[in-house]
């Protein structure tokens, strides 16, 4: 089975030097939003601009995937 790592950034970066098998790297991807979804909920943001991103690398560290959400904060009414 296929092994994946997941480097993550919610304002500090973590580097995964362990990863996890997986048995493909569609099964990969849906980790990282997973992973990158339950950042964006767990850590509140600490201005108005910050990214939730996790990174998913293969044993070769090729980067495959990238799951990224921004949260963009602006004072006043939506824009269109």
């Amino acid at each position: 089975m296929p092994h994946f790592f997941f480097d993550s950034q919610d304002g500090t970066g973590v580097h995964d030097d362990r990863g996890m098998e997986l048995p493909s790297p569609a099964a990969a991807i849906d980790h990282a939003i997973d992973t990158v979804t339950a950042l964006a909920q767990t850590h509140r943001p600490r201005d108005d601009n910050m990214e939730f991103a996790c990174v998913v690398r293969t044993e070769e560290e090729e980067v495959i995937y990238t799951a990224l959400l921004v949260f963009v904060g602006r004072s006043g009414g939506l824009v269109s």
